[in-house]
């Protein structure tokens, strides 16, 4: 008998063991049902966006080889519905999940069977999804496993605006049956035959590869010879030889991360079978709502089996991260079982983010930081330059801070500061400088200048989805999404004072997308998107607003709108869902807003009949006259109250021209009104 038939009856001995443990010839069919009628989410009243409680108890001791999983669920659009199974053992999968580029579009759930033998994806379905399709992960993963204990489907709503209830979910297992046991001693006896009759002399693995191979995995040698020897947990021995077969998709190993710092990581894995040519490889990692992923590997980095690879992972933000390897090769792709996580955390900067002591914020990579903690107390200590997010994350750029299911609930005072070039493009719900904040959190005195904020729903420059208080702040540049978008907040579900916007703010031209039908219909405003339970007070927008269901101050609106005013003319729209339409004349004369109750005192300026309203706080040491910047003639008005040697014309008293308040007027004020002049002085 020759090598290559030795191993020949070896492998066919080999596929008879494995057989006998995980897949044997397969056998009855089981199904366990559950009906459940359970919300989703659990509870749309809070921030609680996960659904677990829909259980099946398996009662019955079965080994897995091969498991669908059919579901009933309603829900009003499930484009942001991501469903996984847990099993008893703790193995979890993803059944579907939504994409920042490709929402599912439609309503429901209905008999929808996820099977690894459909010919369809799910992602090549459309809702209700009624028929057989390949989950996103494998249910594969479950096979071997016994079936005895709790399944858990666990659904997260990302948007909870839309609602529903699972009805009824089905586990179909297909049982392995066992052969005798004298079917397996035959086997074995036969490979050993077999061994013996080829003259092969087996050993085990050396102890070189100890440490980066796991128990249980099989390492071939690479390139392979014509014969290959090699140990196994399960089996005593497997050998291979001849030519390679046809190229198969790579098999990789998720191992835990290295080097996790404030904004990088190294994330590793294994190349446990290359398919049978050098693969390149990269990672895929959850964070905020869907995976991103890293760029492939050089071609010329390419791994085999056996090998291990990394990459580091530059500007990632706070938070717990999920990554798993992925390998490529002519095959096709191939991704690992095992999911490894790490947690960004800790804020950077000075101060404790406490009420007396708040961390203080001096760049944009300390204001990205928020994120680690959502609770505390934090400052601005001067104006940033946000315009190097465009390029961050892969062209997301800046993480929205807070989301619906942790939303931010600290206080943010700006003092007086503006945030400039600020740059998000991501393609989901919840979206603005904060992408959700909470009952407690406070936001305040701060301007947001030369934004270009992108998203789909709840998209707003300072706010995706407001539950707070917002007081004295402002936007101006570009805001656009689908539906529930404004130039300060896309939705409002808190309070909002003395603020405006003059950002242009955009959204679909036509209903043409079932999505926005099920949900709310464009809903686009100057202000905010939709106003819901929280009142408008003393605000007003004055950018140009276009797409449909749009109002020039707000979309809809069921809340409180007092002393609320738009811009008929810059915005292009002479309806709103609240508010007062007026010309621009009328928007640059004081007579509009004090009718309404507008006053200094209330926090506001205005240069008659050459600007909109602006915050106290946007004025400048020396924009005295009529405050509209610092020029010419603020410097006049200063040099003759200082050379009359009084602080202001009325010899009152007043401090107009003593900008440091030192009780005179000297250098030293004229100092702070240059600095002033020449920094812009707006």
């Amino acid at each position: 008998m020759d090598s290559c038939t030795a191993a020949k009856r070896i492998a066919l001995s080999f596929a008879i063991i494995i057989c006998s443990g995980f897949s044997a010839v397969a056998g009855s069919v089981h199904t366990y049902a559950g009906s459940f009628n359970l919300l989703i989410p659990a509870d749309p009243d809070s921030t609680r966006g996960w659904t677990d409680d829909a259980v099946i108890e398996i009662p019955d001791h079965l080994t897995i080889s091969d498991l669908d999983v059919r579901i009933n669920l309603r829900h009003t659009n499930v484009f942001d519905l991501q469903l996984f199974l847990e099993s008893p053992a703790g193995t979890r999968i993803c059944l579907n999940m939504y994409n920042r580029d490709e929402f599912f579009v439609g309503a429901n759930y209905t008999n929808t069977i996820f099977d690894d033998e459909a010919l369809f994806s799910i992602k090549e379905g459309e809702a209700p999804f009624t028929g057989r399709f390949r989950p996103v992960d494998k249910l594969s993963e479950f096979d071997g496993e016994d079936a005895f204990g709790d399944w858990r489907l666990q659904i997260y709503d990302a948007f909870y605006f839309d609602t529903g209830r699972i009805d009824s979910v089905e586990l179909i297992i297909t049982a392995v049956e066992l052969p005798m046991p004298d079917v397996v001693g035959m086997a074995r006896a036969d490979a050993a035959s077999a061994i013996i009759s080829a003259g092969l002399v087996v050993g085990a693995i050396t102890q070189q590869h100890s440490d980066i191979v796991p128990a249980g995995h099989v390492l071939s040698q690479n390139p392979a010879p014509a014969v290959s020897v090699i140990a196994n947990s399960a089996v005593d021995l497997v050998l291979s030889c001849g030519p390679p077969g046809p190229v198969a998709p790579p098999k990789v190993m998720t191992f835990a991360p290295t080097d996790v710092g404030r904004t990088t990581a190294t994330l590793r894995g294994l190349v446990l079978d290359d398919g049978g040519e050098p693969c390149q490889y990269r990672f895929t990692y959850w964070t905020w709502g869907f995976w991103c992923c890293t760029g492939w590997s050089d071609p010329a980095d390419c791994k085999t089996t056996g090998q291990l690879f990394c990459q580091q992972q530059t500007g990632l933000t706070a938070g717990t991260y999920y990554f798993s390897a992925q390998a490529i090769n002519s095959a096709g792709e191939g991704s690992s079982a095992d999911v490894q996580t790490f947690t960004i955390r800790g804020f950077t900067g000075s101060g404790g983010g406490t009420k007396d002591d708040p961390y203080i914020i001096t760049n944009v990579y300390e204001l990205q930081q928020i994120e680690r903690d959502l609770t505390a107390c934090y400052e601005l200590a001067s104006d940033i330059d946000a315009s190097a997010t465009k390029t961050w994350n892969n062209g997301y750029g800046f993480t929205p801070i807070g989301r619906y299911s942790v939303p931010f609930e600290g206080v943010f005072d700006g003092k007086g500061h503006v945030i400039t070039g600020l740059d998000i493009n991501r393609r989901c719900i919840c979206v603005g400088l904060f992408g959700c904040t909470g009952g407690t959190s406070e936001i305040r005195n701060l301007g947001l200048s030369d934004v270009t904020v992108t998203g789909y729903a709840c998209v707003g420059g300072l706010v995706g989805f407001n539950g707070g208080a917002i007081e004295a702040c402002y936007v101006s540049g570009n805001v656009s999404g689908s539906t529930q978008v404004g130039g300060l907040v896309g939705t409002n579900n808190g309070l909002v004072t003395d603020s405006y916007s003059v950002a242009n703010v955009s959204g679909p031209q036509q209903e043409s997308s079932s999505a926005l039908s099920s949900l709310s219909k464009g809903c686009i405003g100057g202000l905010v998107g939709v106003n819901r339970s929280g009142p408008l007070k003393n605000c007003y927008s004055a950018g140009k607003v276009s797409g449909e269901n749009s109002g020039g101050l707000a979309g809809t609106s069921s809340g409180e709108c007092t002393g609320c005013f738009w811009d008929i003319e810059t915005s292009g729209r002479g309806v709103s869902a609240c508010g007062m339409g007026k010309t621009t004349a009328e928007m640059q004369t004081w007579a509009t807003f004090g009718a309404a109750g507008w006053s200094a005192e209330g926090g506001w300026t205005l240069c008659e009949h050459v600007d909109y309203p602006k915050l106290a706080w946007q004025i400048r040491p020396g924009d005295e006259f009529c405050p509209d910047g610092v020029d010419m003639l603020d410097f006049a008005l200063f040099a003759a109250r200082w050379k009359a040697g009084k602080p202001d014309a009325s010899g009152d008293g007043g401090d107009s021209a003593d900008l440091n308040q030192s009780g005179t007027v000297n250098a030293a004020d004229l100092e702070i009104l240059t600095s002033s002049w020449l920094t812009g002085g707006k």
